[in-house]
């Protein structure tokens, strides 16, 4: 099933690079990579735990 909407305009207010959703161990953990410029797609703990320090 599939729902179409009408076309609309929406206004854009700001832009960003990266938006995390969620503060859960996740979130913090998602936001700190992006940050520190870390690939969490391959990311182990210990680059994590690197990067809270």
């Amino acid at each position: 099933m599939f729902y179409t909407e009408k076309e609309r305009k929406i206004e854009i207010k700001d832009t960003a690079d990266v938006i995390v959703v969620g503060s859960g161990p996740a979130g913090v953990a998602a936001a700190i990579a992006a940050k520190k410029d870390i690939d969490v797609r391959n990311v182990n703990v210990e680059e994590i735990q690197k990067a809270l320090v």
